[in-house]
């Protein structure tokens, strides 16, 4: 009889464990919910102020004086998926300087005619007073279906075109302030989210080299106001760390349920995650799962941001051993060093570019090139991990003078430098 009586206790106090563990995993904790619903306002309302690279800022925000000007860029990318892959092939190729800008071909030579304005309309963007982005780049619309992100990219692509453009016609210095705002629109693009740096970075990737061509050409005055106004978007990109605690923000809202006190975007979030889930087989599996993984998460995202106090590369080593770590829930699922790579490469580019304007100015003053790596000082010299510079390098080889720096691939990225205008001669003078 007392073995009954002990066997339907034990059967209780196991029903109620059951119990106990089930209303942890399928109920929201009240705290939980209750912050991150501050949270998703905060971002809602987010400015998103920085620094400005422009003398007199515009008095809005990025998203808009952007809105105008997304349908015909919607349009042009349109058209440039459509030119097939030989000809998308062919602007990567002379977006990277490995063919000639008079081998563009007149379909994408129609299209940057005929969307010239809409693209000017994205550059002009990027001097207002707040990278503040459109609804549609939103950290809410993250899971939407359109590709805004893809069309305001285009405009970068029609931008390096049009630099090079310039940079073939003479108009050297036009085609340098242009590439400013050209950078500056990859620094506008970062600030959303994890997906819009990404977005970024590539915008940045495919203005280096136009850049790059644009300050070796344009004359010293133009050379001393870019190089501020690099100086102004290096500072302005977004560090990586506020990346990351946009992107815990992402992650609790896909993790979570519904709820009318949240923003609508952030509702319209978390039914998109919602309806990821298939099957009922799918939705259970969330149910059991995502109380975890909202604990592994965070404690993921804390690891991430306590590296980034961290010196290059050892930063981005602590977050590979973070990422490398055995994780039995399939939901907990991130890895952001590659991100972090590409965006250390992003400012290092930068970097290199403001080096060639200073070394181009101190040579067109002085008739001598700088030599001392001294004469490109790091633009942030108590920067850590993925904002953290690297040593400049002035080369003279058969291949001219450039500077030079290692990307994080073992790769160097060059920029030529600017020869001395005398006159109408143009003179290439080496160090005395």
């Amino acid at each position: 009889m007392s073995f009954v009586r002990l066997r339907g206790k034990i059967a209780v106090a196991l029903g109620a464990a059951v119990a106990v563990v089930l209303a942890w995993l399928l109920v929201p904790r009240r705290a939980q919910r209750e912050e991150l619903i501050e949270a998703a306002w905060v971002e809602e309302r987010a400015a998103d102020m920085r620094s400005t690279h422009v003398a007199v800022p515009l008095p809005r925000t990025f998203g808009e004086l952007l809105e105008p000007s997304l349908a015909a860029l919607h349009e042009s990318y349109a058209a440039y998926k459509r030119s097939g892959p030989a000809a998308m092939n062919r602007v990567k190729r002379i977006c990277n300087g490995q063919d000639p800008i008079a081998q563009l071909g007149p379909e994408m030579s129609v299209d940057l005619v005929q969307h010239r304005a809409a693209m000017h309309g994205a550059l002009t963007a990027t001097h207002a007073r707040s990278a503040r982005a459109p609804a549609s780049l939103r950290l809410f619309a993250a899971l939407r279906p359109d590709d805004a992100f893809a069309d305001v990219q285009q405009a970068g692509r029609l931008a390096a075109l049009d630099v090079l453009t310039l940079v073939d016609q003479g108009r050297a210095a036009e085609a340098a302030y242009e590439c400013a705002d050209m950078l500056a629109l990859g620094r506008d693009l970062s600030y959303p989210s994890i997906l819009g740096r990404m977005i970024g970075v590539a915008v940045t990737g495919a203005s280096s080299y136009a850049c790059g061509s644009a300050l070796s050409l344009a004359p010293a005055g133009a050379l001393e106001g870019v190089r501020a106004q690099l100086i102004a978007i290096r500072a302005g990109t977004p560090r990586f760390a506020d990346l990351l605690r946009r992107e815990r923000l992402f992650q609790q809202l896909w993790l979570a349920d519904p709820d009318p006190r949240l923003p609508e975007g952030a509702l319209t979030l978390i039914a998109d995650a919602h309806a990821q889930n298939r099957n009922v087989f799918d939705g259970l599996g969330r149910a059991l799962l995502r109380a975890n993984a909202r604990d592994r998460l965070a404690a993921r995202i804390a690891a991430f941001l306590d590296a980034q106090r961290l010196d290059w590369p050892a930063c981005a080593e602590r977050m590979e051993e973070v990422t490398q770590r055995f994780e039995w829930n399939p939901m907990v699922r991130d890895s952001f060093v590659p991100l972090l790579r590409r965006h250390r490469d992003g400012l290092l580019k930068i970097d290199a570019l403001v080096c060639a304007a200073s070394v181009s100015l101190a040579r067109a003053r002085t008739g001598v090139l700088p030599r001392d790596p001294a004469a490109c000082p790091p633009i942030e010299p108590e920067a850590k991990c993925g904002e953290q510079g690297a040593s400049q390098r002035i080369l003279e080889d058969g291949e001219g003078l450039r500077v030079s720096v290692t990307l994080s691939d073992g790769s160097d990225y060059t920029v030529p430098l600017a020869p001395i205008r005398r006159g109408s001669a143009t003179v290439l003078v080496g160090p005395r």
